[in-house]
């Protein structure tokens, strides 16, 4: 078959909040779990078919219940996660092309990322239908500093050429598995590569911005967290 997907990794312990040993994609926040606001998103949409998630080892029975619990049915698949984000997605990639045409598209997204522009799921859709991928980002807002020793800048570009890259990123889903299955047999780490649009473009791809909003929080730090009720209340 050929369809969208939506490969969830969220394989993350979290260790950059504090307070306690959950990991934050099954912290609760807004009323429900964080994992839960994001598949949200993908199991209301119309267009997309099938969710496949690689999850934390040890926290796969929880996500199962809690898939069942809020009545997400299109997640067809929980697989092991790797040890970086890049490794748990080529896990869900594996799992989403047994079951799909390499012609389908695959949403590429963060457990950790739960708040999604209204409308920016269909943006990336037909963007990556007419030119073979998508990738969220917004505009960078600072000036943007470059050092590699973090205490002498070496470059300042221009802001207005500057921007964020987010996710969802969009591909066809065999051209990206292909992409992961080459490096994962020489650079199982991934090493300097951390997201699916950097894995790309060192291929040689365009990659096609999807410019967005600046709502698009990932949830790293403990203040995250807090931002988070008012980000969702800004969207609804």
């Amino acid at each position: 078959m050929i369809g969208n997907v939506a490969i969830i990794f969220a394989g993350g312990a979290g260790k950059r909040l504090r307070h306690d040993e959950l990991p934050k994609q099954f912290r609760t926040a807004g009323g429900k779990p964080v994992i839960i606001h994001t598949l949200e998103h993908f199991q209301e949409h119309p267009a997309i078919d099938a969710i496949y998630v690689s999850c934390l080892e040890g926290w796969q029975e929880q996500l199962v219940g809690l898939v069942e619990d809020y009545e997400i049915d299109k997640v067809c698949d929980i697989t092991h996660a790797g040890v970086t984000a890049m490794e748990s997605i080529f896990y869900a990639l594996r799992a989403a092309a047994r079951d799909w045409e390499p012609e389908s598209l695959a949403f590429i997204h963060d457990a950790v990322r739960p708040v999604l522009e209204p409308g920016q799921l269909s943006r990336l859709l037909v963007m990556a239908r007419e030119r073979g991928n998508a990738v969220s980002c917004s505009r960078a807002t600072e000036t943007c500093l470059v050092s590699r020793d973090g205490e002498l800048a070496e470059l300042i570009p221009d802001r207005n050429h500057i921007f964020m890259a987010q996710a969802p990123q969009v591909f066809a889903l065999g051209h990206l598995l292909n992409a992961h299955e080459e490096l994962h047999a020489v650079n199982p780490s991934y090493a300097g590569v951390v997201d699916c649009a950097t894995l790309m473009k060192n291929r040689g791809d365009e990659i096609h911005l999807c410019v967005g909003g600046y709502g698009n929080l990932k949830l790293t730090y403990p203040q995250d967290l807090a931002y988070f009720p008012g980000l969702l209340e800004s969207r609804e």
